[in-house]
């Protein structure tokens, strides 16, 4: 369960989809709404809300191609700052910023509102003229939207370059490592061998070897420590978390 986490929040396109899916979801909705919506409870409640289908399509098209280009800056403003991070400071320090939060759902709120006003122009194609929709309305509403996070997303860029925000975010994830390492080391069948090595292991050993070069991304001190009580051994970690190894090299 912990790789699959792992491989989840490491994977930069799972926020993003989920953001697409609910705006297919959305303008499904919406046009079921429009194809549905009674005249006279439109009259009476949402008269405000609702636009002709020609004005509907006019602002979906714009707001598409408006989010279209927002989205291509975003990306281009992302690939700047990875250069500069990978330039500048460390290449080891861009999976931080890639897999951020804020980066990628910043992405996922302009590819979710361009799907859906294009999803929405294609639904709107039975729609009678004179009909009320309130597909234009709602993509107003995710227009203003995108804008909110697009401003917030230029702040959020703009503070992700300065060394203050680098070095923080890196004695936070460092604190963190030691916190765990601390407690790891408090417990009798699990040790670090780089820092409390255990000896005088009378037991037949049994060797766990990397399957692949690369850096240690994460190490479940948790499921090591509970996997030692229950069958009654000792584990030694030879790693630690950021250490690269080569296919064959002795881990545990």
């Amino acid at each position: 369960m912990e790789k699959l986490k792992l491989k989840l929040t490491n994977n930069v396109w799972i926020i993003p989809l989920i953001y697409c899916v609910i705006a297919v979801l959305l303008a499904i909705l919406t046009n079921f709404i429009d194809n549905n919506l009674k005249q006279a409870l439109v009259d009476k409640y949402f008269i405000i809300f609702t636009t002709k289908p020609e004005l509907a399509k006019n602002v979906l098209t714009a707001i598409s191609g408006s989010l279209l280009t927002m989205t291509t800056i975003t990306f281009s403003t992302i690939m700047v700052v990875l250069t500069t991070y990978s330039s500048q400071f460390s290449p080891r320090i861009l999976r931080n910023f890639i897999n951020d939060r804020r980066t990628v759902s910043v992405l996922g709120v302009f590819m979710s509102g361009f799907l859906y006003s294009i999803i929405s122009l294609l639904l709107m194609r039975n729609i009678e003229v004179e009909a009320n929709v309130i597909s234009g309305t709602v993509s107003v509403l995710i227009a203003c939207i995108c804008i909110v996070f697009f401003g917030y997303f230029i702040q959020f860029v703009s503070k992700s370059v300065q060394i203050e925000t680098l070095l923080h975010d890196l004695v936070e994830d460092t604190k963190e490592l030691i916190e765990d390492e601390r407690q790891l080391l408090e417990q009798d069948n699990v040790s670090l061998s780089n820092i409390h090595p255990i000896e005088d292991v009378k037991s037949e050993r049994v060797l766990l070897k990397s399957h692949e070069t690369g850096y240690i991304q994460y190490i479940n001190y948790n499921g090591l420590k509970n996997c030692a009580k229950d069958l009654g051994i000792t584990i030694n970690v030879h790693c630690s978390i950021g250490d690269y190894v080569y296919k064959g090299t002795e881990l545990i």
